[in-house]
């Protein structure tokens, strides 16, 4: 499926959910109830999981919600924006399928932005051995000097407050901007995670955080009404969320 684009507007925030395609992941990449009972939410084995980053225009800036895994030089030309006019990055973690987008031809792509991690997920993926993290420690070399590392619950300067939500990766954030919730991965397969919320993927560092942080930031929005973007949520990514007992339903 090729490349898309979809606006949402909140009042003077726009939102365009940018969609690369499928990562694909399956079955056996999740863990936390019997082999059964997730085979039968994933009938066909596996589950899409949407590649999604987000382009938001607030206040004035453009603002990138992660960076994909490298068509992000295609997206933002769907979107008629040019790569120098993107003044800000927020990444909810830092694997390859959101960071790869920074990068183009060994060099920063977005010549103006700065980009905004959380201290512990830019600490974790130094203190691996080069090999394990080459791509990180080329992100960070290439936007010397426009790096930004914060802490939990820190506003920032980009009007977005980031929350604590590790478990996927050590310091990976959920970003607040008023009524919106930008929920990275915390669920990978809607369709599973939101029905078990116990079932993590297996590449979590932390499968208990990892749950306990779903289970919150989605009872969140569901009882403060809010707009979650979610990384690897049903395209176009944005959704509402109600409570039905122990799971969680998604509507447009």
């Amino acid at each position: 499926m090729g490349l898309s684009i979809q606006t949402f507007n909140f009042g003077d925030v726009r939102v365009t959910s940018m969609y690369e395609g499928d990562f694909g992941l399956p079955a056996k990449a999740f863990t936390g109830a019997d082999a059964g009972a997730i085979n039968e939410l994933l009938p066909s084995g596996s589950t899409p999981c949407p590649i999604i980053s987000y382009l938001v225009k607030a206040e004035g800036r453009l603002m990138l919600v992660d960076a994909g895994n490298g068509a992000l030089p295609e997206l933002l030309e769907l979107c008629g924006t040019a790569p120098d006019a993107i003044d800000a990055v927020m990444l909810t973690h830092m694997h390859p399928d959101h960071i790869a987008g920074l990068l183009a031809d060994d060099r920063a792509f977005l010549p103006r932005a700065t980009f905004f991690a959380a201290a512990a997920e830019t600490a974790y993926w130094l203190g691996k051995p080069p090999r394990d993290s080459a791509m990180q420690r080329a992100v960070l070399k290439k936007y010397a000097g426009r790096v930004r590392t914060f802490e939990p619950d820190m506003p920032l300067e980009t009007g977005f407050i980031p929350r604590e939500a590790s478990g996927h990766t050590p310091g990976h954030t959920v970003f607040e901007y008023g009524s919106l919730l930008f929920t990275g991965d915390l669920v990978h397969a809607a369709e599973l995670q939101l029905v078990r919320p116990e079932v993590s993927s297996v590449i979590e560092t932390d499968m208990t955080a990892s749950e306990a942080n779903r289970r919150k930031y989605y009872t969140l929005a569901a009882k403060r009404g809010m707009t979650v973007f979610g990384a690897h949520l049903p395209r176009p990514g944005a959704a509402r969320v109600r409570i039905s007992e122990d799971a969680f339903i998604l509507t447009p």
